[in-house]
């Protein structure tokens, strides 16, 4: 049992950050675990957070997979939308979101201007993935939202697969000191709660922000959505979180899609 990790929990609920919480030694992945918990959830259980110490089956976008290992923080928060004023028209850019709250919240914790998102739901610190997000809808008609976090924190990449070894970091491994699961999960849910606020009241001075943390503008990049590859030059956000692609036929928009990086840092 992790005495801090759970110390952390009863805060986070004391202090309404999350209305429940389910601790797990392992699961397959926790948006998986999440979206079948949804239904039985009623509005008064939410934020609800499911977290657990290890995933035998974490996924990514698309059919990317998520790797993990001992010291990583693996969780997913439950939440209605509507509980934030974010109506539907909003949901697109809840993955950037989210991902703009956790770069801002692995700076505070002393990444600084390293940490960097890479749109739409990737944390890098110096070229290197930090965390990955994965944000699911709920079947059927409920508004609620799976927001799937994974973020490596201690753990070490000895037994990783070599292309995980190649592009990922752990937060201690970027000079940040000493991190723990605690923490961070602390952190992370603080910028998040500032941020739903914000993507309602201010989402301009949001925009603006995730534009100053922007991974790719200057980057040459292919964006695959939906069968479709578009290769160009990124050129940065858009007001609507969209990233603005300058190809070989003009002025693009991605709203969604699987990014490959195709120059050199």
């Amino acid at each position: 049992m992790d005495v801090e990790l759970e110390s952390a929990l009863d805060a986070l609920t004391a202090a309404g950050r999350i209305a429940g919480w389910e601790h797990h030694r392992a699961l397959a992945s926790t948006n998986d675990h999440a979206l079948e918990r949804i239904p039985a959830l009623a509005a008064e259980d939410l934020p609800h957070l499911v977290i657990s110490d290890a995933q035998t089956a974490g996924r990514g976008r698309g059919a990317n997979r998520w790797w993990s290992a001992p010291g990583a923080l693996l969780f997913t928060l439950i939440v209605d939308p509507e509980a934030w004023r974010i109506d539907q028209r909003l949901w697109p850019r809840l993955s950037v979101a989210v991902g703009g709250a956790v770069v801002e919240a692995v700076a505070a914790l002393g990444a600084g201007s390293a940490a960097q998102l890479k749109w739409p739901n990737d944390v890098y610190i110096g070229g290197r993935k930090v965390c990955g997000i994965l944000v699911e809808g709920g079947a059927g008609t409920t508004a609620r939202v799976a927001i799937g976090v994974g973020v490596n924190v201690t753990n070490s990449f000895e037994d990783a697969p070599e292309e995980v070894r190649a592009r990922a970091a752990s937060l201690s491994d970027c000079g940040m000191g000493a991190v723990d699961r605690a923490g961070t999960l602390v952190a992370i849910l603080d910028h998040l709660a500032r941020d739903l606020e914000l993507l309602t009241d201010e989402p301009a001075g949001l925009v603006d922000r995730w534009r100053g943390r922007c991974f790719l503008t200057g980057r040459m990049i292919s964006v695959e959505s939906a069968g479709q590859i578009r290769i160009g030059a990124c050129l940065g956000l858009e007001d609507d979180a969209s990233l603005l692609l300058q190809t070989d036929v003009g002025l693009e928009r991605c709203y969604a899609g699987v990014v490959t990086v195709l120059d050199a840092a």
